[in-house]
């Protein structure tokens, strides 16, 4: 059934990948950004609101008179700015799906990332998602649901982290030195599920929101995931792993801290959802990074 949408800023990435299946699922979207990225030309006429939601009274005005079934918060990260949103938004949309991070529940620095039960981050990036969070989620004017990403890679990715490994390998050969061992894991989520994931969300029952979701797909071994790349890229792979107190010059780092895996068999099931296999979409990731690179 088509929605009427608010799609709230973070469209560079993989905010463009979820606008672009929103409006192909016959959506009615409006984008609300600072306007320093222009609206991509894929999405057509769409209704392209410039404001900066930091400027309370310019926020409060540009939605009057504007009501939404759902709106996707994908760049709020300051509690004020959520605050802000429940009071303009309250009664004028049914569902806020709220973008936070994994980085709610680490402290990279200092932090022995192969606990099994994380505790909340105390760095001001986690501690002000963890307070949007807890705003979204006491809202009594709408439900929302609040997605805690983990890293997220894919085509197109602006930050470089999606094709750093990728990188290294085509520069060496296919010869890798990397701090860790053989048994350390990463955790990530393509891009292109989020397009669904998120599409799901918009008419997901009521009594699935007014929660947290973890997305992420299966742990993998890292030296499985360079090992992927390099197939994708037809190089023979040998790896050196560097004890961690060793490789505080290595030139080549890893772009994802390693060992912080959670649980998302929550958000499988009650979306139904099957996370890509990291055997499919990393191959996409590295031809995407040589072909752009070459």
């Amino acid at each position: 059934m088509a929605s009427r949408i608010l799609f709230i800023g973070g469209t560079r990435f993989f905010g463009k990948r979820i606008l672009a299946n929103l409006i192909a699922h016959g959506h009615d979207v409006t984008m609300l950004t600072r306007g320093e990225q222009p609206a991509p030309d894929e999405f057509g006429h769409l209704d392209h609101i410039l404001c900066d939601r930091k400027d309370s009274s310019a926020f409060e005005n540009a939605l009057d008179g504007r009501d939404f079934d759902a709106v996707i918060d994908n760049v709020c990260y300051q509690p004020a700015d959520a605050e802000q949103a429940v009071k303009v938004l309250s009664g004028r949309c049914q569902r806020y799906i709220f973008t936070s991070s994994v980085m709610c529940e680490l402290n990279i620095d200092g932090h022995d990332e192969r606990l099994s039960q994380y505790q909340p981050g105390e760095l001001d990036y986690a501690r002000n998602k963890q307070a949007c969070e807890e705003i979204f989620l006491n809202a009594t004017g709408f439900k929302s649901i609040v997605f805690r990403l983990q890293n997220v890679v894919g085509e197109d990715d602006f930050s470089g982290k999606s094709g750093l490994l990728t990188h290294h390998l085509l520069g060496s050969g296919g010869n890798l030195r990397l701090v860790g061992d053989k048994d350390d894991l990463y955790q990530q989520i393509y891009a292109g599920d989020l397009e669904t994931i998120y599409n799901l969300a918009v008419d997901l029952p009521a009594e699935k929101t007014a929660r947290r979701y973890t997305i992420g797909a299966a742990p993998i071994a890292v030296s499985d995931y360079v090992a992927i790349l390099a197939d994708a890229l037809a190089l023979n792979v040998e790896l050196e792993w560097i004890n961690k107190s060793d490789g505080a010059a290595l030139p080549v780092g890893v772009p994802y801290p390693m060992n912080v895996a959670f649980d998302c068999s929550a958000l499988a099931q009650d979306f139904n959802f099957a996370f890509s296999d990291y055997a499919k979409f990393l191959p996409r990731i590295a031809q995407w990074y040589k072909a752009d690179h070459s």
